[in-house]
């Protein structure tokens, strides 16, 4: 049959991925702020380095982690 077919959407009348002004889960975040933060961090990518930062990004992505865990079990 030769229907006549619209022509893909351009993408500019489809709605965002995710809605304007919404945030990402805490435990997400948490490890956001610690992969933006290695990934500029001279000291991080530096295998004979260590970085206080990356250290308190970790262990606070690794406690909220935890919290979020005792709250589904």
């Amino acid at each position: 049959m030769d229907e006549r077919r619209d022509p893909p959407p351009d993408g500019q009348d489809r709605a965002p991925l995710v809605a304007a002004g919404s945030r990402l889960p805490t435990v997400q975040e948490a490890y956001a702020g610690y992969t933006e933060h290695f990934l500029a961090c001279g000291d991080c990518r530096d295998p004979d380095r260590s970085c206080e930062v990356a250290r308190e990004l970790w262990r606070t992505y690794m406690d909220v982690g935890s919290q979020a865990a005792r709250q589904v079990g």
